[in-house]
C-alpha cells in the first residue's frame, strides 16, 4: 500500500503535466549518480544514534504532495479523514514482515546536520485533527522502475502503479533511519549488481510465517536477481543508510506482491549498478493546481516539542 499511494501520487502529477503540454520525455529526473557522488564528501554506509520506539506491528504514514515531507502515525488510518484534505495524502498502512522490530528516525529531514538534540520533529495538522501528533520522517526524493519500461527512457513506474511480475519499483527517500531486526529470521533478496534488500512490510495481513513464505515464493523478481532467502538472526541486527555528506539516503522497493523492502547491504559503489540504470522521477515535479503550500498560519502544521531522541553520531561502517 505504502510504493503503491506513493507511486499513483507520482502519476496524478505527471498526468497533470502532460495535460499542459509536458511531455513525459520532457520531465527532468533525479540524477541518481550525480547525487550520490561522494567527491570529498564523507560518504558511506552509517548508523544513527537514537532509540527506538514501539511503533507497533502497524501504522500510519502520510505524505504532503505539494513537497514531498512524510509523516507518521499511530492513528489508525480508519480514524483519519477520508479522503484526507489537500495536499495530505495517505501513504502506508502496512503491517510489518517477520524480524522486523521497527525503526528509529535521528532527525527530520529539515533538521539541521550538525543537530545534537531534539531533532526529529512533531506537529499538529490542524485540518487532520486538533490533537494528533505526527512524527516528520522523511523526504521523498524520486520513483522509477527496474528494469526501466519502454524506449522513452522515462520510467515506467509512473504509469504502472503496481510493479509488474519481473518488475521492481524502487523510491528513494531522504532520511536518516535505522532499522531493528530481531530473531528468528527475515528475509532478504539480493539484485544482480550485488545489493542486498530486506523485507520490511507487506500491504496484506499474514498471520504466520508460512503465509510470509507463501507469498514471497510467489514474487517475481527481475531477471538476475537471486531467490528470496531466508536468513537466520541470534541476535539483533541493525540496517542503516547511506551517508552522503550531511544527507542520509534511504532506498526502498516493491516487489509484484506488493512487498516493501530496503537496501541494508550496499555495492562498493553505490552510484552505479541499479541505480544507473533507474530514471528516478522525482515527486515534486510541480505544485498541483490546488494543493499549495500553505503560509504559516491556524491551518499550517503546529510544531511540537520534539521526541527525546539521541545526538545525531554518524559512525562510518566500512563496505561488506
Amino acid at each position: 500500500m505504502y510504493l503503491r499511494r506513493l507511486a499513483t501520487v507520482v502519476l496524478v502529477v505527471l498526468v497533470y503535466h502532460i495535460g499542459r503540454g509536458v511531455s513525459a520525455e520532457s520531465t527532468e529526473l533525479i540524477d541518481i549518480i550525480e547525487l550520490l557522488n561522494c567527491k570529498d564528501a564523507i560518504c558511506g554506509p552509517i548508523a544513527v544514534n537514537c532509540s527506538y520506539g514501539d511503533r507497533g506491528a502497524t501504522w500510519t504514514e502520510i505524505t504532503n504532495q505539494a513537497n514531498s515531507t512524510q509523516y507518521y502515525s499511530k492513528t489508525p488510518a480508519p480514524d483519519l479523514p477520508d479522503p484526507l484534505p489537500a495536499p495530505y495524502a495517505l501513504s502506508a498502512t502496512d503491517y510489518s514482515a517477520p524480524g522486523n522490530n521497527g525503526t528509529c528516525d535521528s532527525r527530520s529531514p529539515m533538521a539541521p546536520a550538525n543537530c545534537t538534540e531534539n531533532c526529529v520533529y512533531n506537529v499538529v495538522i490542524p485540518e487532520i485533527s486538533e490533537t494528533d501528533q505526527w512524527t516528520i520522517i522523511a523526504e521523498l526524493l524520486c520513483s522509477g522502475t527496474y528494469p526501466s519500461s519502454g524506449s522513452s527512457g522515462t520510467s515506467g513506474g509512473v504509469s504502472d502503479v503496481d510493479a509488474a511480475p519481473g518488475t521492481v519499483v524502487v523510491v528513494m527517500t531522504k532520511q536518516c533511519k535505522d532499522y531493528n531486526y530481531i530473531p528468528p529470521w527475515f528475509a532478504s533478496v539480493t539484485d544482480n549488481y550485488g545489493g542486498k534488500w530486506a523485507l520490511q512490510t507487506s500491504e496484506s495481513e499474514m498471520a504466520t510465517d508460512e503465509d510470509w513464505k507463501n507469498n514471497l515464493d510467489s514474487v517475481v523478481f527481475p531477471d538476475g536477481w537471486s531467490a528470496w532467502e531466508n536468513v537466520t538472526l541470534t541476535t539483533n541486527e541493525t540496517h542503516v543508510p547511506y551517508l552522503v555528506g550531511d544527507d542520509c539516503f534511504s532506498f526502498i522497493i516493491r516487489d509484484s506482491n506488493n512487498n516493501a523492502w530496503h537496501m541494508y547491504e550496499y555495492p562498493e559503489d553505490i552510484s552505479t549498478g541499479l541505480f544507473a540504470n533507474v530514471d528516478c522521477i522525482p515527486f515534486k515535479l510541480q505544485t498541483l493546481d490546488g494543493i499549495k503550500e500553505s503560509a504559516p498560519s491556524s491551518g499550517s502544521p503546529m510544531l511540537l516539542p520534539t521526541m527525546a531522541v539521541g545526538a545525531l553520531g554518524l559512525q562510518l561502517f566500512a563496505f561488506l
